[in-house]
């Protein structure tokens, strides 16, 4: 039996028409009460397996925005090719985009690499792996909590990274569009993603091109 079929069962504070779409929107942006009910019922809960299991089934419809208002990067993406991320971040502020940084790094050695690369200017929000009361990547949590704290929603909101993980977090999140970072042998990872590209210097590009501007 999967943890949702545990859930149903067991869980009668969480009593949602899953087949509903608005429930299973529900359902998504509640994940750590889903998490904290099941831990007080001790439910097995196995985060990498039963994200994937929960996310697979209860994910968000994703249409594809071609004009974001904010653009999330995963720190390891930034960390590829400072000099020209940099730049890259400097043009994307000319169109008045938020830019935010996900990372499974602590808060302090991020915010330490921002400032020690001078980024801090171009960089409006960052979730860290000790951000509290949030599920980490692919759990939505992280997109979510950024949206919110930008008053953006996850629609207008673009997701770039290189892994499984990003490319699910951005689908979980209902990201209007999810940018893959191409470094090789990861490209069979990045099937579900709108974009697959082998910089992130190419949201650029892809972000003018959908303006008619390339």
């Amino acid at each position: 039996m999967n943890l949702i079929q545990k859930f149903s069962e067991m869980c009668d504070n969480f009593p949602y028409d899953f087949s509903n779409i608005e429930a299973r929107k529900l359902a998504v942006t509640n994940y750590m009460t889903l998490f904290n009910l099941c831990k007080e019922r001790n439910i097995e809960f196995y985060p990498v397996i039963s994200e994937r299991t929960f996310f697979h089934n209860f994910q968000l419809d994703r249409r594809l925005n071609k004009n974001p208002r904010l653009i999330i990067f995963d720190k390891d993406e930034v960390k590829l090719d400072l000099v020209d991320v940099k730049r890259l971040f400097t043009r994307l502020k000319e169109y008045d985009l938020k830019i935010a940084i996900c990372t499974s790094d602590c808060l302090e050695t991020t915010e330490r690499f921002v400032q020690k690369y001078n980024l801090h200017k171009l960089i409006d929000h960052i979730v860290s792996s000790d951000t509290k009361n949030i599920i980490p990547k692919p759990s939505p949590d992280p997109v979510l909590l950024t949206c919110r704290m930008l008053d953006i929603s996850p629609m207008d909101t673009w997701l770039v990274g290189g892994s499984y993980i990003e490319t699910h977090t951005g689908i979980n999140s209902g990201c209007g569009l999810i940018f893959g970072i191409s470094k090789g042998d990861n490209k069979n990872f990045l099937s579900e993603a709108d974009v697959i590209s082998e910089s992130p210097v190419d949201v650029l590009t892809q972000f003018l091109s959908f303006r008619g501007m390339s």
